[in-house]
C-alpha cells in the first residue's frame, strides 16, 4: 500500500507543476505571415497538379476497362510519366516534411 500511495502522490504533483506552467503562446508576426503565404503559393498549384494528375490516372484506367477511347486535349502523357510526376512530387513533400519537423524539433 505504500507503493500505491507513493504513486498517488508522485501524479499528483506532477499533474499541479503541469497547471502552473504558464503556456507559451505564439503571437503571428510579419514573418510567419510571410511563411504561410510562401506555403499557399507552393502547395495550392502543387494540390491542383496532384489533382489534374490522378484524374488522368482515372481516366486512363476507365478508357482501359471499358475499351472505349476517349479524345482528351489533355492526354500528353502516359500513365508511367503520371506516376513518375507523382513518385517525385512524393519525395519533395517527404523531405519539406521532414524539414519541417526539424524546425519544430528546434523550437
Amino acid at each position: 500500500m505504500d507503493d500505491v500511495t507513493k504513486l498517488k502522490a508522485l501524479a499528483s504533483h506532477s499533474l499541479k507543476n503541469q497547471t502552473t506552467k504558464a503556456t507559451k503562446k505564439i503571437i503571428a508576426g510579419a514573418t510567419q505571415s510571410n511563411l504561410r503565404e510562401q506555403f499557399k503559393k507552393t502547395f495550392l498549384p502543387l494540390l491542383i497538379d496532384i489533382s489534374e494528375l490522378r484524374l488522368m490516372l482515372e481516366n486512363y484506367k476507365l478508357q482501359k476497362t471499358s475499351g472505349r477511347i476517349f479524345k482528351m486535349e489533355n492526354m500528353d502523357k502516359t500513365p508511367e510519366q503520371i506516376l513518375d510526376k507523382l513518385e517525385n512530387l512524393q519525395d519533395d513533400i517527404e523531405e519539406t516534411r521532414r524539414w519541417c519537423e526539424g524546425v519544430i524539433t528546434q523550437i
